[in-house]
């Protein structure tokens, strides 16, 4: 009797630390995302709106901002995320 054929579990949602370099810079410069499908800085970019909007507050909660960055691109490009609740320097 063959054996039954089963399907790699896929995962669709992305962790956090794989959003850390496009939520801090826009660009995908590790190529962390491309496990994901996600192949490309626009794509990177398209995506991470709705990847904001799901872990920012958790990103912002340990952010540290610094002079080269006071606030990372995506809290810039998407504004700061809703139930952010932590003060900003």
């Amino acid at each position: 009797m063959p054996t039954k054929r089963r399907l790699a579990k896929r995962r669709t949602e992305i962790p956090a630390v794989d959003w850390d370099m496009v939520f801090l810079s826009g660009y995908d410069f590790l190529g962390d995302l491309t496990e994901y499908g996600i192949t490309g800085d626009d794509q990177a970019r398209e995506a991470a709106r709705g990847a904001w909007s799901v872990l920012g507050a958790s990103y912002m909660a340990d952010w540290k901002p610094d002079a080269h960055h006071p606030l990372p691109w995506a809290a810039v490009k998407f504004g700061l995320p809703e139930g952010f609740t932590g003060g900003l320097i």
